[in-house]
């Protein structure tokens, strides 16, 4: 174990690594800890609504379109969630400058404080579920989801090669 990093801080750490893991190659397990975490609330808000809200907290406004993209929700799909959650007053719509029939959709204060409530206790869930493991593991698993993270982020950021039309990106998925 690091010297000056306590058990509760390297569990933390793990936690937060293993949650900053693009949510696709997670998504039933993360939508199975969503699911406990909002289980206990007085808000109705399903895994997909959090999904929706963690990717507006992460990227600020986005165009409902963008949102529908990085989630792969259909357009008919998405407008119903963001119905809801600003009907929650989770999420707020604007509408564009130049183009009024555009919306752009923002995190609310209101969704902001939800969301770190949530965060909190997801957080504890993941701390607890690896509690038992012993401190070697618990360095392993580290060390490993910092691995991961890194190469995941290599492979966002890579530049897809210009002889690949998107049609070729989107068959080859």
């Amino acid at each position: 174990m690091r010297n000056l990093e306590t058990r509760e801080d390297i569990l933390e750490g793990i936690a937060t690594d293993l949650l900053s893991i693009p949510s696709l190659l997670f998504r039933e397990i993360r939508s199975k800890l969503v699911k406990m975490t909002l289980a206990d609330g007085d808000i109705h808000v399903t895994p997909l609504n959090y999904e929706v809200m963690s990717l507006l907290e992460e990227a600020g406004t986005l165009h409902i379109a963008k949102i529908g993209e990085e989630l792969h929700i259909a357009r008919a799909q998405l407008t119903h969630l963001i119905d809801k959650l600003a009907d929650l007053n989770m999420v707020e719509r604007n509408t564009g400058m130049d183009d009024r029939r555009t919306a752009n959709i923002t995190l609310t204060s209101h969704g902001k404080a939800f969301l770190d409530g949530r965060k909190e206790r997801l957080v504890g869930i993941v701390m607890e579920i690896m509690s038992d493991l012993r401190d070697e593991e618990l360095e392993d698993l580290a060390n490993m989801l910092n691995k991961l993270r890194d190469l995941l982020l290599r492979f966002q950021e890579a530049a897809i090669p210009t002889d690949w039309g998107e049609e070729s990106i989107k068959t080859n998925e």
